[in-house]
C-alpha cells in the first residue's frame, strides 16, 4: 500500500483517537504503485513500514500522510522487506521489532543494511518490548527507537530530522512520555 501525505494531526485523532481499534471505515482507499510524476520524484521521500500488525500498520502509514513531502510502502514481513527494498531504495526504514516468520526487526535492519545502496539508509525501530531490554542492540547499532505508544508528534519531527526536513537537533530514542 503506498500513499502521498497532506492532512494534519486532527484527522489521526479524529479517526483513532479514543477507538484506536477502528479501522477502515474512514480511511482513504489504497492507491496503487503507479511511479510519481518526475517534479515529484526529486522532492517526495520514501519510506517502508514494515509493521505485521495491520492496525498499527495503517496507523503509522497515516501518520506520515500527515508530513507533506512523504511517499510511504506499508509491509507486514520481512520477506515483502527485503523484495520491495530490492525494487525501490527508501529514504527511511520505520521496523517493527517483533516480525513474524523468524527474522526481528534488528535483524531485518542488519539484513538491509548489509545490501549494497542500503548501508547508509536511516531507520526508526518501533517496539512494544521495554527499549531497556533492547538498548545494548539499539545502541550498536546507533538506531533511533520508540516504544509503544509513542508521542505522534515526537514521532513525526523524528521523521522529518531523520529526512533532513526538519529544524533543530530532536533526540527521539526514548519516544514514550
Amino acid at each position: 500500500m503506498t500513499r502521498n501525505g497532506g492532512e494534519g494531526h486532527q484527522y489521526i485523532e479524529r479517526h483513532f483517537g479514543i477507538y484506536r481499534s477502528k479501522r477502515g471505515d474512514e480511511m482513504q482507499p489504497e492507491e496503487g504503485n503507479e511511479p510519481l510524476p518526475a517534479e515529484q520524484r526529486t522532492r517526495t521521500k520514501t519510506i517502508l513500514v514494515v509493521e505485521d500488525d495491520e492496525d498499527i500498520r495503517e496507523f503509522i502509514g497515516l501518520l506520515i500522510s500527515t508530513i507533506s513531502g512523504y511517499r510511504y510502502s506499508l509491509v507486514p514481513d520481512a520477506s515483502q522487506a527485503i523484495q520491495f527494498a530490492q525494487g525501490v531504495k527508501p529514504d527511511l526504514f520505520i521496523v517493527d521489532y517483533r516480525l513474524p516468520a523468524g527474522m526481528n526487526g534488528l535483524e531485518l535492519y542488519d539484513r538491509l543494511h548489509a545490501t549494497p545502496g542500503l548501508e547508509a539508509i536511516p531507520a526508526i525501530l518501533v517496539t512494544a518490548t521495554r527499549l531497556e531490554a533492547l538498548r545494548p542492540e539499539i545502541e550498536q547499532r546507533q538506531l533511533t527507537a520508540f516504544e509503544k505508544p509513542f508521542d505522534l508528534d515526537v514521532f513525526s519531527l523524528t521523521v522529518q530530522r531523520m529526512l533532513g526536513q526538519a529544524p533543530g537537533e530532536l533526540r527521539a530514542d526514548e519516544g514514550r512520555t
